[in-house]
């Protein structure tokens, strides 16, 4: 195997491939020590090879030093190399024309495991987009807690992602965009650490000693779309690499979510046309994901979810087992309740109202906030005050 790992590294510092082409040369030989040893009579096995890859193989030996000095590298710093046809290998990526021919591991992360997704995003992300990474991975914990957290690693959505994976347990990858020698941003590197040491990882297709240059990260792209099952864009502006791995994720014939936002929103913009042009399907929670992609059963999903259904008015909540509710509600005042942040808005709560007394529903409303989000944000009831003459004293509970 190391052999085989040797001659793969060589071959990918092969120039003048694309990686299709390298991808088809691998495939036809069946391996990289095939081309190896045919580097001499490449037309053997490759009779449409042309003169330049029979020019270019012929120099193999002048690159092996710097395949060996990878390899050595990587052993005495506990990073894995995986080859195409290595069991270990992504299976979902291995399925795409351009996947790479190797990738560079450290952690000892299960890259194949059965339920895999990559959050993504603008590096700009509002107080808006860090509340839904929030809330998602924590409801994505309850009802799917086997679930793998792929992202870049990046400012913005990628790290939140990555850190709020770890604060709930949950397995995390980051694609990079450079050498494992390293970590970009730099500080980042303790979250990175954490993510190896906690069962996630750090993944490249680059060797060491090579910077994270701009192309590098269109390129790696490809592969946080192709190691996953689907794609969910939280926030993003009308141009970003967030929508380039939404189309690359596209072309693989993967899936394709996204958050939508305010109308106008800037970084919110990106998510909301992609929903507009049926590119990606609109989701609101977890609950909304993991039934679209058929990862749970729907009893183990729908009582998931009744524990945070709103009750209709004159219906009392009642706990996750089915007993009574924890509080009981003078009969003077509204039936009211928030469903938790998935059937929000970045600007207020959706709930129903009604009065117990006459049976009157007064049906679904938006309730602004008032301070925002986070710090124990009070509810703006001077709409509906206005309207009904017994008041409402809901307070929100941040999350």
């Amino acid at each position: 195997m190391k052999q085989e790992h040797l001659y793969a590294i060589a071959l990918t510092r092969i120039g003048g491939f694309n990686l299709p082409a390298l991808m088809e040369l691998y495939q036809k030989a069946g391996s990289a020590t095939v081309v190896y040893e045919h580097r001499h009579n490449i037309c053997d096995i490759l009779p449409d090879a042309t003169p330049h890859l029979v020019e270019v193989l012929k120099n193999w030996d002048n690159i092996l030093p710097f395949a060996e000095r990878e390899l050595q590298y990587d052993e005495q710093n506990n990073i894995e190399v995986l080859c195409l046809n290595d069991v270990n290998y992504p299976q979902r990526l291995r399925e795409c024309p351009d996947a790479p021919l190797v990738l560079y591991k450290r952690g000892n992360v299960n890259l194949n495991k059965q339920h895999t997704l990559n959050i993504i995003g603008t590096r700009n992300c509002t107080q808006y987009g860090r509340d839904l990474i929030r809330v998602f991975i924590r409801e994505l914990k309850s009802i799917c807690p086997d679930a793998l957290v792929f992202s870049g690693l990046a400012y913005g959505i990628d790290i939140c992602a990555h850190r709020e994976s770890l604060a709930n347990n949950i397995e995390t990858v980051g694609v990079v965009a450079h050498g494992l020698d390293m970590v970009y941003p730099r500080m980042h590197t303790g979250t990175a650490k954490e993510m190896c040491e906690k069962g996630g990882g750090i993944i490249t297709e680059y060797t060491t000693n090579t910077q994270p240059m701009p192309k590098n990260f269109v390129q790696r792209n490809r592969i946080v779309a192709g190691c996953t099952d689907a794609t969910l864009l939280v926030e993003s502006a009308n141009k970003g690499g967030g929508l380039i791995t939404c189309s690359i994720a596209r072309s693989y014939n993967r899936e394709v979510f996204a958050f939508p936002g305010s109308i106008g929103a800037e970084y919110s913009e990106g998510c909301n046309h992609l929903i507009r042009d049926n590119v990606a399907s609109l989701v609101t929670s977890a609950y909304d994901f993991v039934k679209a992609m058929n990862w749970d059963n729907d009893i183990k999903i729908e009582t998931r979810h009744r524990a945070h259904v709103v009750p209709k008015p004159g219906q009392r909540r009642t706990n996750s087992s089915g007993g009574s509710p924890a509080t009981e509600r003078p009969a003077n005042q509204h039936a009211f309740s928030t469903n938790q942040f998935s059937y929000g808005t970045p600007y207020g709560f959706a709930f129903r109202a009604g009065n117990e007394r006459n049976s009157k529903d007064y049906g679904w409303r938006l309730l602004p906030f008032v301070g925002g989000l986070s710090g124990g944000a009070k509810l703006n009831t001077t709409e509906l005050n206005a309207k009904h003459s017994s008041p409402i004293t809901h307070q929100a509970k941040s999350d």
